[in-house]
């Protein structure tokens, strides 16, 4: 109808207008992007062309430099840096090597050949061996007031700093006082870790220890602390570490009612009192060590731990028995290791290769043991006593020894 013809032109109207629209505003725009296509663009100067001024110009224009100035600040820096290069904390990095001396002061007539005192691998000497000693000193003094608690500290302290003399046995013997007084207290947990910390500067890490006080104390400790999974291991390792240190110890423990009945029959036929040369110090792997351990305050511990002594009792007779002992399929112990007659021997051929005359006699020539750190004491010690004190105990021991032999004891 009329209607809807009207409304078709209407609607047909609006459409042309918008393209109509449309058109207009295209041509526009278009004539817009070329008048802008057409004109140049001004482009920026690089910063090689600026004019710096004021604050912002180089240096080099506004002063005159001299190449022979030196900043003091920068020389101070520098001196401080040199200082702290050499500063060393030697509380931290030489733990465990204070004991340790430089190459050159071994070899003196090489001096010219040996290489500059390295700071870094050696502690500064003889500073080290003056903190041991006052350590030591300060224990002791504190062991005269019955402070045995702060004794304790102060040998633990030298033991962990002492470590291995130059690949030999430590300069002080704070690893066995510490170690005596942890085990006579019942403190095993602080002893095994005393000797853990002890074994990481010594022998490459290795559990050997140098004298029989640790070494055995070390087989008590295996025993009597509960905090190890491997304790039988552990022990028979122990036993047969101690027993290389010093057999004579593992004979003085297992058979002591012997040797207390012949050394004491042996002291009341002697007119002299020459068994009190022996010194509680005695050197490592001696007769003379066995003899002050067997007086000592240990024995009693191992009276008291009959597991102890039925562990270092074995340990002897498989050695005795197969020729050696074997722990977690390393060997551990050698029949050659319990030829206590042949040990014997050497000692008392050792001592008799010394002329009357000879006053050269020190305790630390003989047996494994050391004359470096000799005390002064010793120089008033007639070398003829010394002698025969030695012999008069290798006497004793092969006395003792042959019985159990013949016994079928050893």
């Amino acid at each position: 109808d009329a209607t809807e013809r009207r409304r078709a032109q209407e609607e047909a109207s609006v459409r042309v207008a918008r393209r109509e629209e449309a058109q207009r505003n295209f041509e526009v725009e278009s004539r817009l992007r070329m008048g802008l296509a057409g004109r140049k663009r001004r482009v920026r100067k690089g910063p090689e062309t600026w004019k710096l001024k004021g604050a912002a110009r180089p240096a080099s224009e506004v002063y005159d430099f001299d190449t022979r100035y030196i900043c003091p600040y920068m020389k101070e820096h520098e001196e401080y840096a040199e200082r702290e290069h050499r500063s060393v904390n030697i509380f931290l990095i030489h733990s465990g090597k204070f004991g340790t001396m430089p190459p050159e002061a071994n070899k003196d007539e090489n001096r010219s050949n040996n290489n500059a005192w390295d700071a870094v691998n050696f502690p500064p000497q003889p500073i080290c061996h003056k903190y041991l000693s006052y350590l030591m000193n300060l224990g002791h003094l504190n062991m005269e007031l019955d402070k045995e608690a702060e004794a304790v500290k102060n040998f633990a302290e030298c033991a962990r700093l002492d470590g291995d003399a130059n690949g030999g046995p430590p300069v002080t013997d704070a690893a066995d006082r510490a170690m005596r007084i942890y085990i006579r207290s019942g403190e095993y947990d602080r002893a095994t870790k005393l000797m853990k910390d002890i074994s990481k500067s010594r022998n490459g890490g290795t559990t050997e220890h140098h004298t029989a006080w640790t070494a055995y104390a070390a087989v008590l400790v295996s025993i009597l602390s509960q905090d190890t999974d491997n304790a039988n291991v552990t022990a028979v390792a122990a036993a047969a570490a101690a027993i290389r240190v010093n057999l004579f110890v593992a004979y003085r423990i297992l058979h002591d009612d012997h040797f207390r009945r012949i050394l004491e029959s042996a002291e009341g036929a002697t007119d002299t009192d020459d068994d009190d040369e022996i010194e509680e110090d005695a050197p490592p792997g001696t007769l003379e060590e066995s003899i002050v351990y067997g007086e000592s305050e240990q024995m009693d511990l191992w009276t008291e731990c009959l597991e102890a002594t039925d562990c270092l009792k074995e340990v002897l007779d498989v050695c005795k028995r197969d020729g050696k002992v074997v722990v977690e399929g390393k060997v551990v112990l050698t029949s050659t290791d319990l030829e206590w007659e042949r040990k014997l021997n050497e000692i008392e051929q050792e001592w008799n290769s010394h002329s009357d005359k000879d006053n050269d006699i020190r305790d630390g020539s003989i047996n494994g043991g050391t004359d470096d750190e000799s005390d002064i004491d010793d120089e008033n010690i007639d070398p003829q006593i010394r002698k025969k004190v030695a012999l008069m105990n290798v006497k004793k021991f092969r006395a003792v020894l042959e019985i159990l032999a013949k016994d079928d004891r050893l």
